[in-house]
């Protein structure tokens, strides 16, 4: 391939003579106006210069110093000094441009020689667009940056220093073949010994800019069509690039995609015969299997990526795993409001509420609840024990408190305001419709107490307030006291389950169904933590000392979901949800129709229900209105038939209930349960005496057990005592 190295302008049609087909400069005649490229603007389509071999080198060498001779003759005579001369990049001679640029600018800029690096500096923005000038019409490739402290501006050339050896120029060529060695590893030793500064980072070699590439690709891909009657992209980019394509090739795409793709492809096709003939398990392994073929590789630079971008923050993260923010009244606490009052409003309580827990305390009013939090609060004193608090708290009151300003100055109560929390916070609490009723938004006056809001949007600004700071322990008293259903299951779901997961949540509340998906519960009564309530141990609602094996097995070794998937309860309130009464029955759709019926006509619901307008699928009202009680308890039955659990209980099931009702209940018992074990809890006597075995309890203790007959022989036993007392 022939190479020029053109120094003229093209429209005059000069070119120097040719010596190993190179063409260098004459030094017999004047320079012609200098044609520099510049890398950063665009150009049109030019051929890539190659590097010169030794005998150009040599002649480039002795022209030089023949142009330097002709410099000194031509000075007599006041004609114009050379140019520089360009090979490949580089500026040889910097010499002739200081010249060039005195003549323009004059002497108000200075030249630093730094290794293959050279910059002006100029002191005025006036010089500095001269030199820009000069620069840009030459294209002379360059990068500009200014120094604020300094106010100076400066250009950076690559080029080489006065007067260069013709060993330098070769060097300097060959080195600027290497990208690795001229381009990336002195950038990366820069920056490992200092911070980068502007004029650190090299101008990218000619070869390498984007358009000279692209010009090269689309020229040997044009050669590769015309020769080849089956042109390959391969062939280009090896021509293009050498073995620099395989290097950069194994860095860039660790492993072949195709197979993995192919997979899919062949899945997504045929997905209906993999249904079919249950494939998908064996499929998804040659899938999996494909994608840990190419991950494995990417995982390893992901894994050393990510450890390079935390070290700087190990210690101080590592230092929040190690710190477990709880807050613990131990040690038997006990506290009173009133110190002249004999009674204690709390006594031996031990409740331990760890972090990355949702703790629920429930219970009757006066129970204790809104005291144990003020004793977290440390707002009362303690008569015994100790309590323990590691960690910030945020607390929202069972009482909104709204102070008169505006919404937002109510939920940032002094904090910073950052409006992507703050927007997340709104929207989670449910108050984002809210803002949108009110003409002025969140800039809405609130009034005295809050007097322009409602009950609710008073409770969630409140419990807004409290979820916006950043704290360790949230503790929230009844915050949805005062709130409709459906705002409660999102505020439920999106704020406490999903925002403040992984922070300490202490949630106080008198509704019992949302407590599915907590860690702990305690039940207070009278003072004290329950520790006596069979059946919330026995569905493991709390931790508790001890154990219950149920046909050998530990209930504490057993999951959650799987205890209490295979134990059915019917409660003493009956609870039924919004929707249909299907949903009511069978939520997870596993029973037919027949099947629903068939339990609805055993415990003479059919009837009922075929009244209705759409049968299965009416509609149930919010906590199952539209139903009687009797009717109610009845539909709790009909989903324990459904459950088909070994173990039945019933908490008080029929205290509620007509007689008629009762007897409904009681003779489907004994019917359909015959080969279940049946634990029932009552105070009618006449419900428990057919039982097999009667547990006799009074204030949490067991003080008589056995079979009916046996217990109602003792004449001194409590179960006699009783029923002689209640003749």
């Amino acid at each position: 391939m022939e190479t020029d190295i053109t120094i003229g302008d093209d429209r005059t049609g000069w070119k120097g003579p040719v010596k190993g087909n190179k063409r260098l400069p004459d030094s017999n005649k004047d320079f012609p106006p200098l044609k520099i490229r510049n890398s950063f603007e665009p150009r049109n389509r030019v051929r890539v210069p190659e590097p010169m071999d030794s005998a150009a080198v040599e002649a480039s060498g002795s022209q030089i110093e023949a142009s330097s001779k002709s410099s000194e003759a031509r000075a007599t005579t006041k004609e114009k000094p050379p140019p520089p001369i360009i090979i490949h990049g580089f500026v040889e001679n910097f010499h002739n441009l200081k010249q060039m640029l005195h003549r323009n600018v004059g002497k108000n800029f200075n030249v630093k020689f730094t290794g293959r690096n050279t910059t002006i500096y100029t002191q005025n923005k006036r010089d500095w667009n001269k030199v820009k000038g000069i620069l840009s019409q030459n294209e002379t490739s360059y990068h500009s940056f200014t120094h604020k402290e300094e106010k100076t501006h400066a250009f950076v050339l690559r080029g080489l220093c006065q007067n260069p050896a013709p060993e330098e120029v070769k060097a300097a060529l060959e080195e600027e073949h290497n990208l690795v060695k001229s381009w990336e590893i002195p950038i990366i030793l820069r920056g490992w010994t200092k911070d980068l500064a502007e004029d650190d980072l090299n101008p990218s070699p000619c070869k390498y800019e984007s358009k000279l590439l692209g010009d090269k690709l689309e020229k040997l891909w044009e050669e590769e069509k015309r020769i080849e009657n089956n042109p390959s992209l391969t062939k280009v980019f090896r021509k293009a690039f050498g073995v620099e394509c395989i290097f950069y090739g194994i860095i860039l795409f660790p492993v072949d995609l195709g197979l993995a793709i192919r997979l899919v492809n062949d899945i997504t096709t045929g997905i209906q015969i993999i249904k079919m003939y249950t494939w998908e398990k064996p499929f998804a392994n040659l899938v999996n299997a494909a994608r840990r073929l190419e991950l494995k590789e990417i995982t390893t630079a992901n894994h050393l990526r990510i450890f390079s971008n935390i070290i700087k923050v190990y210690v101080p993260r590592l230092a929040v795993f190690f710190c477990v923010l709880r807050a613990v009244p131990n040690g038997n606490v006990t506290v009173k409001w009133d110190q002249a009052v004999a009674h204690n409003t709390l006594t031996d309580i031990n409740f331990t509420a760890n972090f990355g827990e949702l703790v629920c305390l429930v219970g009757a009013a006066g129970s204790g609840k809104s005291t144990l939090i003020q004793t977290i609060l440390n707002e009362i004193d303690l008569i015994e024990g100790t309590i323990d608090v590691d960690g910030s708290i945020s607390y929202a009151s069972q009482e909104p408190w709204i102070f008169a300003g505006t919404i937002r100055q109510n939920i940032l109560f002094g904090q910073e305001f950052d409006s992507e929390k703050y927007t997340k916070v709104v929207k989670i609490t449910a108050l984002d419709y809210d803002l949108s009723l009110f003409s002025y938004g969140d800039a809405t006056l609130v009034g005295e107490k809050g007097v322009m809001l409602s009950g609710g949007q008073k409770a969630r600004i409140n419990l807004a307030r409290a979820i916006y700071k950043d704290a360790d322990i949230y503790v929230l008293d009844d915050p949805f006291s005062a709130v409709d259903i459906h705002v409660t299951k999102k505020i439920l779901n999106e704020c406490i389950h999903s925002y403040l997961k992984g922070k300490c949540v202490v949630l106080v509340t008198h509704q019992l169904q949302y407590l599915q998906n907590v860690d702990k519960i305690y039940v207070l009564e009278h003072g004290k933590i329950s520790k006596t309530s069979i059946i919330s141990a026995l569905f493991r609602l709390f931790e508790f000392e001890g154990s219950i094996i149920i046909d050998g097995v530990d209930t504490k070794s057993v999951q959650l979901n799987a205890l209490r998937s295979k134990i059915s309860i019917i409660p003493q309130e009956p609870v039924l949800f919004l929707g249909t009464l299907r949903k009511n029955l069978d939520p997870f759709n596993e029973f037919t129709d027949f099947q629903l019926w068939h339990a609805l006509e055993e415990v003479q619901l059919k009837p009922a229900v075929s009244k209705l307008y759409s049968g299965l699928d009416s509609e149930v009202s919010e906590g199952g209105s539209n139903f009687s009680v009797g009717q109610r308890q009845l539909l709790c039955l009909v989903r324990t038939m459904l459950g088909n659990s070994k173990i039945i209980v019933l908490d008080e099931a029929t205290a509620s209930v007509d007689l008629h009702t009762d007897e409904i209940i009681q003779n489907t018992i004994r019917k359909r349960f015959q080969n279940c074990t049946v634990l029932t809890i009552a105070h009618r006597l006449g419900t428990v005496m057919e039982s097999d075995r009667i547990l006799v309890m009074d204030g949490g203790c067991v003080v008589e057990f056995g079979p009916p007959h046996q217990l109602l022989q003792n004449v001194k036993g409590f179960l006699h005592g009783y029923i002689r007392n209640n003749l």
